[in-house]
């Protein structure tokens, strides 16, 4: 079924955690999925979110977000 829904997707919103740097690691899962179910060379829109602001003080990986979506031209935004 998810793959359905990738496969009729325009546009992807992948969002992490961003207490919990397994929920950013898995996102790389995520996208080479949507990929690979695309079969495309287009790549679609993806957004990345990192969620959970209001608990930033305890673990942030925001930063390597940012990074990995600069050099992957994909829009890096958080949400509060």
């Amino acid at each position: 079924m998810r793959d359905m829904y990738m496969r009729n997707g325009h546009g992807f919103i992948l969002v992490y955690s961003i207490v919990s740097e397994d929920t950013f690691k898995e996102l790389q899962n995520v996208r080479d999925r949507i990929l690979s179910v695309k079969d495309t060379e287009d790549v679609p829109p993806m957004i990345l979110v990192g969620n959970k602001l209001d608990l930033e003080e305890v673990k942030n990986c925001q930063d390597a977000a940012a990074f990995v979506c600069s050099r992957r031209s994909i829009s890096f935004h958080r949400s509060e």
